[in-house]
């Protein structure tokens, strides 16, 4: 695995500079098991990885502290630190106004790569170019700062980063293992005390892996840690790409890249609003976001320009406070499909930062609809009477026990529940999508029926990093899932490569 191409992930800038309409976003998750393909694979995987986990408030400066009243989605592609190519440049050429460096990471010391250090010089000539620059830390390659230095080395060599670069916006893209390292995270979230009380108008973002059912058990616990420890979030960035060939067929409809985005992100929504129960929907909105790897993703699926219209019509109509992709790099002009590198393509047809183009569709001031007036009827005159037939007896209704939704469990198509007076039917399979802010799962129904009968064949509890043979059979977060090649205990939500639910 080549360690430049592993750098994946992206969180957006927030909207402090929104009179100037400016955006940003990106990110892309670690799989790293996406498929046993080559480096090239995996570099992909990686990309995809630290993608999609940003979410932050893009309309005033404290982010989930804001009004919650969002005007405009940030666009925030990811900057490769380790590329060829300057800030300024894509700025005057491109309009990169909002962009995510990756990574600052370390290699075992307490100091970052030098590809990092020797951006601070372009950094600060972004800045002052009139650019908003969000800088992520850790990403899937490398070692964390959290894990290879003291809380007082830390503390100093992200206060470097801050002087240095001249950017108060510091994105925590969390990964793997990492999200299960308890010291670590205790020492980010002590660090993160100190830092926000030297630089008040410090921002924080989260980048964390995500799926079609919203954020990794683990990134959701990793969440509450950081809530604990008195941390103030601006926003959770949620890396969604790679999520298979036979998922996008069988669990979202339509099946395209675009609605497996939007799936993912309001299941995060979701949970999110779970975690931050005094803020109101719009406000969560604002402060998540969602990044998804353009072109041609790690396991070949196709993320494509009319996906990226779609995510940004979608971005602006909700309210969404990010959007950002993996990689600005490869957001660029080629007249072939499978051109060169995917660390240096994208992989599609498409002219120079054309996805950029696309995602910027939702920045601007949000309005709503005007309203079609509605005709008046004309008056009629003396109307003769017309007979009216007797109306049928109405039929007695069958009395149906109602199910009430409950959020842990998994809900195949057909499947009726009952939720806030409400009933529902499930239009496709899914879990923890509440009905009432899902439709893309749930339809209104006007009875309750028999739910769906539960599967009779059974999975052992999945573990992670036990070893796997084919056909192995487990259970995850309520859904069964079989092995479709041996792997070492990969993640059955997230490695889609080696495993596929199943229903017996």
């Amino acid at each position: 695995m080549k360690t430049s191409v592993q750098l994946h992930s992206k969180i957006s800038d927030q909207a402090t500079q929104l009179a100037r309409h400016l955006g940003s976003r990106t990110g892309r998750p670690t799989n790293g098991q996406t498929s046993p393909q080559t480096s090239r694979t995996n570099a992909r995987t990686r990309i995809a990885g630290a993608a999609l986990a940003s979410i932050a408030a893009v309309i005033g400066i404290g982010g989930l502290g804001g009004t919650g009243v969002a005007s405009a989605a940030e666009i925030s592609p990811y900057f490769q630190g380790y590329s060829t190519g300057t800030l300024v440049d894509a700025l005057r050429n491109d309009g990169l106004t909002h962009t995510t460096l990756a990574f600052a990471v370390t290699r075992g010391s307490c100091a970052f790569d030098a590809y990092i250090n020797n951006r601070m010089a372009d950094a600060r000539n972004y800045k002052a170019a009139g650019g908003n620059l969000i800088i992520s830390m850790g990403g899937a390659d490398g070692v964390y700062a959290e894990i290879a230095c003291t809380d007082d080395q830390m503390f100093a060599l992200i206060d470097k980063l801050i002087v240095d670069s001249g950017t108060r916006r510091i994105d925590w893209d969390v990964e793997g293992q990492q999200l299960n390292n308890v010291d670590a995270n205790a020492r980010r979230n002590r660090v993160l005390l100190r830092l926000k009380a030297k630089y008040p108008d410090l921002q924080t973002s989260f980048t964390l892996p995500g799926w079609l059912n919203g954020l990794q058990a683990n990134g959701m616990a990793l969440m509450r840690q950081v809530i604990a420890a008195g941390v103030h979030v601006d926003r959770v960035n949620v890396m969604l790409m790679t999520f298979g060939a036979d998922n996008l067929r069988t669990m979202v409809s339509p099946s395209t890249m675009a609605q497996a985005v939007i799936n993912g992100y309001e299941a995060a929504v979701n949970q999110l609003a779970g975690l931050y129960p005094g803020k109101t929907r719009a406000q969560i909105h604002a402060m998540a976001g969602m990044t998804p790897m353009i072109g041609i993703n790690d396991d070949a699926t196709v993320f494509t320009l009319a996906d990226a219209q779609t995510v940004a019509n979608y971005a602006k109509a909700s309210g969404t406070g990010m959007v950002g992709y993996w990689s600005f790099q490869r957001d660029r002009a080629q007249d072939r499909t499978g051109l060169g590198s995917v660390n240096d393509y994208s992989g599609v047809v498409q002219t120079q930062a054309q996805f950029l183009r696309a995602f910027k569709a939702a920045e601007g001031p949000v309005s709503a609809p005007t309203p079609t007036p509605t005709p008046t009827p004309a008056p009629i005159v003396n109307p003769a009477p017309t007979p009216q037939p007797a109306p049928a007896p109405a039929p007695t209704p069958v009395p149906v026990a109602c199910v009430e939704w409950d959020a842990a469990k998994w809900y195949v198509a057909g499947t009726t529940v009952a939720r806030l007076g409400k009933t529902y039917v499930a239009t496709a399979a899914n879990q923890n999508s509440p009905p009432e802010w899902t439709p893309t799962y749930w339809a209104v129904t006007s009875a309750c029926g028999s739910p769906a009968p539960a599967p009779v064949c059974t999975g052992a509890t999945w573990v992670m990093g036990k070893a796997y043979a084919i056909g192995d059979l487990v259970s995850y977060n309520g859904r069964l899932y079989k092995a479709k090649f041996a792997n070492p205990g990969y993640n059955p939500t997230i490695s889609t490569y080696y495993w596929a639910p199943v229903t017996c």
